[in-house]
């Protein structure tokens, strides 16, 4: 219990920091989507499609360019955003897909491994098309089997975060240069996993509600996590 208040008071710490010194780029993360919320499997991780609709227009209306997860690189001062898209559920290719792709609005699609055979999630098939039919599509590693890192063997770890990359990459034929750690907080994401991340891909993510700095390390950017409660006061304050 000790533990678990000190990470999260560092943690507090860290996006404190963090806001301060935001330079406007931001990365959004979203899991389940889905209007019947009777099929949540966690309202802290689920939106209604119509919901995650009205963020968008939102963003932009709030001056916002939804970019590519890669151009966050630049530092140019300009408002960028990222969506990102966690475990790939089903309703990333029937609801968010056709939409995002009408709009010309890049996203990136995570799935775990061990999921992408599983009820309810994007199977290989669907990952396939949607990345080689839309552009703007960008499918990142998300480990094994979406396990928490920190708690594995040194080896264990760098394998999920590596050897997924490599899966994903025999499956869509494309390489792999994003990565979203499971579990993603400062107590789940240790300097072994950034190590280990940095050895293979170009960035990686992380979840803390905050936005990017001039100083944010590459393989540990922030996210803020979108759903149902949060997704209307998220560019008001009350999340950054």
């Amino acid at each position: 219990m000790i533990n678990e208040i000190l990470f999260y008071q560092y943690q507090r710490f860290q996006e404190f920091k963090m806001n301060r010194l935001f330079d406007g780029r931001l990365a959004f993360m979203f899991h389940q989507i889905e209007e019947n919320t009777e099929k949540w499997y966690d309202e802290r991780y689920a939106i209604t499609f119509s919901g995650f609709r009205r963020f968008i227009e939102r963003l932009q209306r709030a001056g916002y360019e939804i970019v590519s997860p890669c151009d966050l690189l630049k530092t140019d001062g300009r408002k960028k955003a990222v969506m990102t898209f966690d475990d790939a559920f089903e309703g990333v290719y029937f609801e968010v897909y056709p939409f995002l792709r009408e709009k010309k609005i890049p996203f990136a699609v995570f799935p775990a491994v061990n999921m992408l055979q599983k009820d309810g999630y994007i199977n290989k098939e669907m990952l396939k098309e949607m990345l080689n039919e839309y552009d703007g599509c960008h499918v990142g590693a998300h480990s094994l089997s979406h396990c928490n890192l920190r708690q594995l063997s040194k080896e264990q770890s760098r394998k999920e975060i590596v050897e997924s990359g490599e899966i994903l990459e025999s499956i869509v034929g494309k390489p792999i240069e994003i990565f979203a750690y499971p579990y993603g907080s400062p107590d789940a994401v240790g300097k072994r996993e950034r190590k280990a991340a940095g050895e293979k891909y170009r960035i990686a993510f992380g979840t803390l509600q905050a936005g990017m700095t001039p100083k944010t390390d590459l393989t540990y950017i922030p996210r803020i996590n979108i759903n149902e409660k949060n997704h209307d006061c998220a560019l008001s304050g009350n999340v950054l």
